[in-house]
């Protein structure tokens, strides 16, 4: 976890950095070209520059696999009957000019909406120094009178209940117990659907680090101190019923299961790729047992070389995620509107 930060950005940066040293290293071989030097520092100039050379190298192989996630994006959207390779092609990685001056821009960026913003107080916290819990709600200035809602539900932390759908027990919606909160579709990026880890994937990952990182012995217990506040060993049908693996295994044939697109790094040091592995199978084996099948597919896509949160920077890799999540909605929203309309003709007919 002490590095993760660090390789999020080298991986999403990647593009930028081989610019930089790039740079650094011609500016460097120039100097020592206009300079007297003994042997021994011919040497070690010489050494150094090799192994600036090698990390530029690195460098390049994962500014490469950043901006080929397009092709990965648009193979699982193939490969799950979503789109055409054509659709693909020209919806998901097809970028302007313009697109591709601001991933080449170090600067930072502001984002612009169409609309009103509001922050509104939906809950607070804490006994002896209480603070509103704050969201944004983002209305679009074209939109109608009962639009889609997307709900973005943030990192850091948030590791509670199932972001499948609401499930028919009302233990986690107190106060909605009578409003429509059926959802259309979900978009899973990395992560956690396992809390009990009954396949050992977390295990793994605090045995592989604890050796170098005190934090990964600690996070072990995270989710008993912080989330939970009970031990699994004590309280495991509470672990269950805030894991949505759990929920998926289930197999009840009452239970709709929203479309998901699940987006996960394959070089995640943080929430291992296992698990989303899992949750996938599990979700396709669901669709098998009670024969329930969406209009839109599940889709999966493991992302080589992506670490955790890389969707936090804008790098070639999250434009393409951005895009895919865009076609992704749009095809359930369409689904949507077409069945909704079918049903009303025929409750007509």
């Amino acid at each position: 976890m002490d590095g993760f930060f660090w390789q999020m950005l080298t991986g999403e940066y990647a593009h930028l950095l081989v610019v930089g040293n790039v740079v650094g290293i011609a500016t460097w071989l120039r100097r020592l070209s206009n300079r007297k030097c003994s042997q021994i520092t011919t040497w070690q100039d010489a050494g150094l520059v090799s192994a600036h050379a090698f990390l530029v190298g690195r460098l390049v192989q994962l500014a490469v696999a950043n901006f080929g996630s397009a092709a990965y994006f648009r193979r699982a959207f193939v490969d799950s009957g979503v789109l055409s390779s054509a659709d693909a092609k020209s919806r998901i990685g097809n970028r302007s000019w313009s697109d591709w001056w601001s991933l080449w821009n170090p600067l930072p960026f502001s984002l612009r909406f169409p609309g009103s913003i509001k922050t509104v107080a939906y809950g607070w916290v804490g006994e002896r120094l209480p603070h509103a819990l704050q969201m944004d709600v983002y209305r679009h200035e074209n939109c109608g009178e009962m639009p889609p809602v997307l709900l973005f539900i943030h990192g850091g932390g948030w590791l509670l209940g199932s972001k499948a759908t609401i499930p028919s027990t009302l233990t986690f919606q107190p106060g909605f117990e009578n409003a429509d909160c059926s959802v259309l579709a979900c978009v899973d990026a990395y992560g956690t659907h396992d809390l009990t880890d009954r396949f050992g994937h977390y295990g793994r990952i605090d045995v592989a680090y604890v050796a170098s990182s005190s934090f990964y012995k600690k996070s072990r217990y995270y989710v008993e101190a912080v989330l939970m506040n009970t031990r699994l060993c004590v309280n495991r049908p509470a672990f269950e019923r805030a894991s949505p693996l759990y929920h998926v295994l289930q197999h009840t044939p009452s239970s709709v299961v929203p479309p998901f697109l699940c987006v996960h790094g394959i070089f995640d040091s943080v929430i291992p790729i296992e698990d989303t592995c899992e949750f996938f199978h599990a979700l396709q084996r669901h669709r098998q047992v009670t024969g329930r099948v969406n209009a839109v597919p599940d889709v999966f896509v493991p992302l080589p070389q992506a670490d955790h949160a890389f969707n936090c920077i804008r790098s070639p890799r999250t434009v393409a995620y951005n895009d895919a999540v865009g076609v992704f909605l749009d095809l359930v929203l369409a689904a949507h509107t077409k069945q909704h309309a079918v049903l009303l003709t025929t409750s007509k007919l």
